[in-house]
């Protein structure tokens, strides 16, 4: 037997019926109009696979189907070998992720690794931003030490008082501690070109890699 509930709920679907179908019919037709003929990926999801087996990872992205790659760096390959391994396997590059930085920058990579080194859980990956990193002041902060072995200054906005500098290396005073006082905002952050002209090194010790627990 057929309550009322159920009645009313047939009825709708029945009604609604003739008014969904032109619309089903109208996306369909739609995203057959709209068909990519040609879907690229950017290599810089795969750094890690292209920098132990450069072309085998190109390899195997061409077998998967992809037409068209950007590249994140050569990883020490010449031009005239990198377009052969393309033409090789079918693929084109209509662009590249490239630096602008200097070359006289020698540190610039520096920036890059720190922001690989985020001890971070998979819920603020994505979203983590330099600018919390120091302001939370922890024992794993990549940014701090980014910013303090390249000299930075630190502009802070106080409250009710005009804007002051301070050192990194005077900004954090302990594990979650920092100079930052009541109402008081880090507004920018300035780094010498000649702390970016020296040479680098660069160690992190963890007990996990790239920011995920070990399984």
């Amino acid at each position: 037997m057929t309550d009322r509930r159920d009645f009313i709920k047939a009825l709708g679907a029945a009604a609604l019926a003739p008014a969904l179908q032109p619309l089903a019919l109208s996306l369909h037709s739609r995203a057959s109009v709209r068909k990519l003929d040609r879907i690229g990926l950017q290599l810089y999801t795969v750094r890690h696979q292209m920098e132990k087996d450069f072309d085998g990872t190109i390899a195997r992205v061409a077998a998967t189907g992809y037409g068209e790659v950007e590249f994140a760096g050569y990883f020490g390959r010449n031009p005239r070998d990198v377009r052969a391994l393309l033409d090789h396997h079918g693929l084109a590059a209509p662009s590249s992720h490239v630096s602008l930085a200097p070359a006289e920058w020698r540190a610039a990579p520096l920036i890059r690794d720190c922001c690989n080194a985020f001890l971070a859980s998979f819920k603020i990956w994505n979203a983590a931003t330099i600018g919390g990193n120091i302001c939370m002041s922890l024992p794993a902060g990549p940014m701090i030490s980014l910013t303090v072995a390249l000299e930075a200054i630190y502009t802070l906005w106080p409250h009710n008082a005009p804007p002051r500098q301070v050192p990194a290396i005077d900004f954090v005073t302990g594990n979650h501690g920092n100079v930052l006082d009541r109402g008081e905002l880090r507004r920018s952050i300035q780094v010498p070109a000649s702390a970016l002209s020296r040479r680098f090194a660069f160690r992190r010790a963890s007990l996990t890699t790239w920011g995920v627990r070990p399984l």
